[in-house]
């Protein structure tokens, strides 16, 4: 397991995308980088922290709605403009099947 990120534990939320962990953090050898990189590792470590963590303790439709609307958030603002019909057809789930796992996403604490 790397160290790069925090790793959640089972009773906790994911950070909003606005505000990624370790953005003021400077790494070695990163000072000809392009300055979104802080942004792209904290976004690996919350995916990471998901799949290890979290994962385990939702259905496989909530995990394939998380990850849509993980994969489609913005930086500037934290939110997916993403439609539920698109997320259905992107993930293969009905859409009833989406709408309920997002309702399940939001009362865990995870949306």
């Amino acid at each position: 397991m790397s160290s790069d990120g925090p790793i959640l534990p089972g009773t906790a939320t994911l950070p909003p995308m606005d505000s990624p962990a370790g953005a003021g953090r400077k790494a070695v050898g990163t000072a000809a980088k392009a300055p979104g990189r802080p942004y792209t590792r904290s976004r690996f470590a919350v995916l990471n922290a998901f799949v290890d963590v979290s994962m385990a303790g939702v259905l496989g439709s909530d995990a394939k709605a998380w990850l849509v609307l993980y994969r489609d958030t913005k930086p500037g603002d934290g939110l997916a403009r993403t439609s539920q019909t698109d997320m259905a057809r992107r993930t293969g789930l009905a859409l009833s099947t989406v709408k309920r796992a997002i309702k399940r996403l939001v009362a865990a604490g995870f949306l």
